[in-house]
Order: C-alpha cells, then structure tokens, then sequence
C-alpha cells in the first residue's frame, strides 16, 4: 500500500536546448512515447504529433525541415526542426558565391579576348591590309608597326620589302626611260635622213649616218 513518486528536473537540460537559440526558427524537443513535448529549446512551430517517427520533408522556402530519432531513453525521441530558409542558407551564400565567381571569370574572359584581339588580330589584320595594298600596286604601302614582337619582326620584314619594291620599281622606269631615249634619237635621225635621201635632199653618203645610227 505504498506508492514511490519521483521527480525530474530537467532545468540543466534546458540549459542545453538554449543553445539552439542561436539559429533563428532552430527548434530542439524532447518528446515522450505520446509526443508530448518534455523540453524544447524554445516553441515548436508545428505539431509534432503530427511527423512520423523519421520524417523528413522540405515543401518551400518557408516550411520546416524536420527530423526525428531515438533519445536513447525508454521511447522517448529528439525532435529537430528549423525553417528550410534557415537550413539551406549555407547553400545559398555558396551559390551566390559561385555565381559572382563565373561572373567574374566570364567578365575576365571577355577583358582577355578583347586583349588578345589588340595584341595579335588587329596587328596581322594590318598587315593582310598592307600586303593587299601592294598586290594592287601600291608599293608606297607601310605596316606602320613598330614591336619588339614576332609580330613586329614580320612586319619589319614586310615594310623592308616593300621599300625594295618601290626601289626596284623606281629603278624600272629609271631604266625604261633612259632605254626609251637612247633609242628614239637614233631612230628618229635615221628615219629624218632616209626621208631626205627618199626626196633627193641628201645623196648615198647620208645613209653612212644612218648606219652609224643603227649600230648605236
């Protein structure tokens, strides 16, 4: 006809649920065999007789994630539960941290690419334009670059050789010209000293000068 009573105090563990409070919407409950709540670190914000035992859903932004197990003592269970926005903040950040990352390595890409165009496409775009110049003829036609580079050297090389151009041509109709001279005078004295022979102005002795003409 006796009956033993014992008392809990679980204040200590509490204490312990409190540090949970560090999370916003971060909720740790102990909770019986019925679900009814022994401790929590702080309101739940849903049911929890409401889960199954392991549960674990996640249905927007704002739901709880939520996750039941074992206490380790008689058919009591922990009971964790925290909003997803809380839960996947951590993904978040890392998500937006990737984002600005390709960001900034697709901005570097595009800074690259317009560099490579300045350093090697425009300079040997050039010098397709000057090399199309002196196909048409125009051999006063110049790169205009001056580099330390392979690309300066052929372009060096190029205006070199279209200054020997335009030397050799200038030479050409030098030649031409002083050819063209040398043979229209004896021509044209020949051709004056066989029309006087033709109109008896001149006798046989004149073609002597007409030979002398033809053999120089």
């Amino acid at each position: 006809d006796m009956v033993l009573v014992g008392s809990l105090d679980l204040l200590g563990l509490r204490d312990v649920f409190a540090g949970f409070e560090a999370v916003p919407g971060r909720v740790l409950t102990l909770q019986d065999g019925a679900g009814q709540t022994i401790v929590a670190s702080r309101e739940p914000r849903v049911d929890a007789a409401a889960e199954s035992a392991t549960s674990s859903r996640s249905s927007g932004p704002d739901d709880a994630i939520e996750h039941q197990f074992p206490a380790g003592h008689s058919d009591w269970t922990i009971r964790v539960s925290e909003p997803a926005s809380a839960a996947f903040a951590p993904l978040d950040r890392a998500r937006r941290g990737l984002l600005v990352g390709f960001g900034v390595a697709i901005g570097l890409c595009v800074l690259l690419a317009f560099g490579f165009a300045g350093v090697v496409v425009r300079p040997v775009r050039e010098l397709v334009a000057t090399t199309e110049r002196l196909a048409r003829g125009e051999l006063s036609a110049r790169s205009g670059l001056t580099r330390s580079d392979e690309i300066g050297q052929l372009a060096a090389a190029l205006d070199h050789m279209a200054h020997e151009l335009e030397a050799l041509d200038s030479m050409k109709t030098e030649f031409v010209g002083h050819v063209s001279h040398e043979l229209r005078t004896p021509l044209t004295s020949a051709r004056l000293t066989l029309a006087n022979v033709e109109e008896g102005l001149a006798g046989p002795e004149a073609l002597a000068r007409v030979r002398a003409d033809i053999d120089r």
